[in-house]
């Protein structure tokens, strides 16, 4: 898991931001190791634990390393697990 601890607490925006430049990241890795996914995870870590953790996982439909496919996944658990309006520290992301 590539997990990073922000530098500051931010808002759901700005680190969703955060989470899509870890993507990218990821799925270069994965075209540099010539691999594929075949299902993604996340992690959210709020700021000072107001709240407990958050993650999830979900099965790709077909096992790919592209970028495009990948990060609507992304998206998608993002917009599930998080509780908007609670500022996220740490941000993770597997494959």
């Amino acid at each position: 898991m590539k997990l990073k601890i922000l530098f500051s607490d931010y808002e759901t925006e700005k680190a969703k931001l955060v989470l899509q430049e870890m993507t990218l990241t990821a799925c270069q890795e994965l075209l540099k190791r010539k691999v594929i996914a075949n299902s993604v995870s996340i992690y959210v870590g709020y700021s000072k634990d107001t709240i407990k953790p958050a993650g999830s996982s979900i099965k790709l439909k077909n096992a790919t390393s592209s970028y495009n496919i990948i990060s609507k996944y992304v998206d998608y658990l993002f917009d599930k697990i998080v509780v908007s309006g609670i500022l996220i520290r740490r941000l993770g992301i597997s494959f």
